[in-house]
Formats: C-alpha cells, structure tokens, sequence
C-alpha cells in the first residue's frame, strides 16, 4: 500500500503518476492533507507537528491493517520538522515502510524502515 501526505502543497498528481509507471503495483493508496490551507504556515508549532505525527501514525496503522500490508510505500510533502516527527512515530506501522524521495522530475526509493 501507499500513503501519502500532504502538508505545504498537494503531492497526489505527482504520486499517482509515480505509482502508475511503477512495474510492481500497490494495492491501495492513501492521500491524508490537513484540515486547513496546505502551505508552510501549515504546522505552526511543535503541538501541530506533534498532532500531525500522531494522526499519521494512527491513519496509516489503520490503512496497512484494513489491507493486510506488508510494505508501505510513504510519501510526504512538508516541512522538515513535520518529517522528523513523524519519522519517530513510524515504529509499529507496517513491517516494512519505503520512504519515498522527490528526486526531479520522479520519485525514488530513500531508505526503508524494518
């Protein structure tokens, strides 16, 4: 499966083009944006970036468990601090989680998480 999430701008073109141009295809994907205007006003503070963590870690456990995944593919679009937060909550999440990197004009596998 995939997610992705949007928090400064929309990634879903881009990750939809990227997913259907891939040779092995994903079962499901995922789009999560806040509930505000996606721009770098976006996480205000270290409560929203907090927020955000944990509401991707509970959105993504859900998703992986709805579809009995193994692998998540997870793309995101944000400010760093928003990165960082919720690359420590990404324990639990799926047995295996593939970060996915912008690298112009596609993206490509960065590192994955076991």
């Amino acid at each position: 499966v995939a997610v992705a999430i949007s928090i400064t701008g929309n990634v879903e073109d881009d990750v939809r083009r990227h997913l259907q141009h891939r040779k092995q295809r994903v079962k499901a994907v995922l789009f999560v944006r806040p509930n505000r205007d996606m721009n770098r006003h976006c996480v205000r503070d270290a409560g929203d970036a907090v927020a955000l963590a944990d509401g991707a870690k509970q959105i993504m456990r859900e998703f992986v468990k709805r579809h009995g995944a193994r692998r998540l593919l997870l793309y995101y679009l944000g400010p760093l601090s928003g990165a960082c937060f919720i690359g420590h909550r990404l324990n639990a999440v799926c047995r295996e989680v593939q970060i996915m990197e912008w690298s112009d004009p596609d993206y490509v596998p960065s590192f994955t998480l076991t």
